[in-house]
């Protein structure tokens, strides 16, 4: 399983992890470039605020209780989002720091009263499973609550057999949606089957398993690995699988899906003015790499008085021209709104325009510029900027539904760049060893298996070469209040919380 750290809101004031979206001030400045992120591990002051955190937007991981009771986690913030969690309490870990002891509640006056009002709660366990650790042994329970999207259920872990108290479970919130409440514990003796009780009055038992399961035995001897040696931008293994298929066509096959992602691309866009209340944010409407780099914007110098306003485009520079409207005494009298008004009434030009962050524009323009329009995109050229084929390569002897299907995919997240390489090994190692290895041959042989190396290549190319913490596609769905340049390592969608079904 694959645990990353999980990006927080990535520009102060985001609509995105924003404890709500504010229009900017007047005089606010204008920032063009994303602010600087870090990785950084936590203590929560209490569970609640924690949860409200996560409840903000924020998207945390490796939440756990410290030997000494505290309750750590970790964040990607910037240095202005960090300041302010410290003043709501929070402390980032390190030598000689105190750190704040969390006792998580076994109930609260929130879960008392949902109970009452949420009848009918089902629990159920998802898997309870026993493994061995450098500090002994360890019991592992998930555990899914229908009333778990409330941050006041609860749930406790108790031996089914005994009745002993083993903990209270964690609830695991990603990106804003519940998935699952979770216990890793140390235990001195593993209990056969766990039972599961929730705040609410619902509860499950579930038997242990021990981890790996004994079924799943399987003989390593003679069997080759370290085919992947090197990290890999999706462009590798989009290609490698049709490479890996040809040489063994009794045994694998190339699948294209029917849907394209959004690609490796983005509008050319740019900001004139020094402050909010008169900037505009300009966009090409051809994409970056179709020209849209290739544009430029100038707010000329007034041309005399009693001028009035235009925007044109001069083709043989490729700059979009604001010349601005004057007064008798040559004045600029043109306001950011009055220029994105004029832009976007002409269908010939090739930009579009909107104000900044959500500010009215009442001030007035000044000259400036030429001023370079940019997608922001640094992939070399062997990175496609067109939408990519998602490909499955399908592995069996017996490929035609007869088979046990297995699918394996990776890397819905984009900085998660560990997960294809596992992934492409995997196909290595299955159709590579078929021939030599009995293990592996019974697996090909029984099952039917897909693999996709990379369910997000749009946004782990971004976080290859332009982001290291992108983790969502590269689609912005948010207004143009959330959509000036830097802010664009905030945008995408988490494709992992975004499925019709299976979410």
């Amino acid at each position: 399983m694959t645990v990353a750290l999980l990006l927080g809101p990535s520009v102060p004031g985001a609509a995105a992890g924003s404890r709500g979206f504010v229009p900017a001030a007047d005089d606010e400045p204008v920032v063009v470039d994303p602010p600087a992120v870090e990785v950084y591990r936590l203590a929560a002051p209490s569970v609640e605020a924690l949860l409200d955190l996560i409840d903000a937007g924020y998207d945390v991981d490796g939440i756990q209780h410290g030997p000494d009771g505290e309750l750590l986690f970790s964040a990607v913030l910037t240095i202005e989002q960090l300041e302010e969690l410290e003043r709501d309490g929070f402390v980032v870990v390190a030598p000689g720091v105190p750190l704040p002891r969390v006792e998580t509640p076994p109930a609260s006056a929130r879960s008392s009263a949902l109970a009452e009002a949420l009848p009918g709660e089902r629990v159920q366990v998802l898997r309870a499973d026993v493994y061995q650790a450098s500090g002994g042994t360890r019991l592992y329970v998930e555990a899914f609550s229908s009333e778990g999207a409330s941050s006041g259920v609860t749930l406790t872990v108790y031996d089914a057999d005994t009745g002993d108290l083993i903990g209270t479970m964690q609830r695991f919130v990603d990106a804003g949606q519940y998935m699952y409440h979770r216990l890793n514990a140390r235990v001195d003796q593993a209990p056969a089957a766990v039972r599961v009780v929730s705040s609410l009055g619902g509860e499950d038992t579930m038997p242990t398993e021990p981890w790996p399961s004994r079924r799943a035995a399987f003989s390593f001897d003679g069997l080759q690995t370290g085919f992947v040696d090197h990290y890999m931008d999706p462009t590798d293994p989009y290609d490698r699988p049709q490479r890996l298929a040809a040489p063994f066509p009794h045994l694998a096959e190339i699948i294209e899906l029917p849907y394209r992602t959004h690609g490796y691309r983005r509008q050319a866009m740019g900001v004139t003015g020094a402050v909010a209340a008169s900037a505009v944010v300009w966009y090409s409407k051809a994409w970056g790499h179709e020209g849209g780099n290739d544009l430029s914007v100038l707010i000329a110098e007034p041309a005399g008085p009693d001028q009035p306003l235009s925007v044109t485009f001069d083709e043989e520079t490729r700059t979009v021209v604001v010349s601005p409207a004057t007064d008798a005494a040559g004045n600029i009298t043109s306001t950011a709104d009055d220029v994105i008004r004029a832009v976007n009434a002409d269908d010939s030009l090739p930009v579009t325009a909107f104000h900044y962050r959500g500010n009215a524009g009442l001030g007035l323009i000044a000259p400036e510029g030429p001023v370079q329009l940019s997608d922001y995109l640094n992939a070399p050229e062997h990175v496609s900027r067109e939408p990519f084929v998602v490909r499955a390569l399908r592995i069996g002897k017996h490929r035609d539904g007869s088979k046990t299907g297995v699918f394996i995919y990776a890397q819905e997240h984009a900085r998660e760049r560990q997960t294809p390489l596992v992934v492409m090994e995997t196909a290595m190692r299955l159709l590579y060893n078929y021939d030599t290895h009995p293990d592996t041959r019974k697996l090909v042989d029984n099952l039917d298996i897909f693999i996709v190396p990379s369910i997000n290549p749009d946004g782990a190319h971004y976080s290859f070469y332009d982001s290291a913490s992108q983790r969502k596609n590269l689609v912005n769905h948010g207004g143009p209040e959330v959509s000036d340049p830097a802010r664009r390592n905030s945008w995408g969608v988490d494709i992992n919380r975004n499925f019709r079904v299976g979410s």
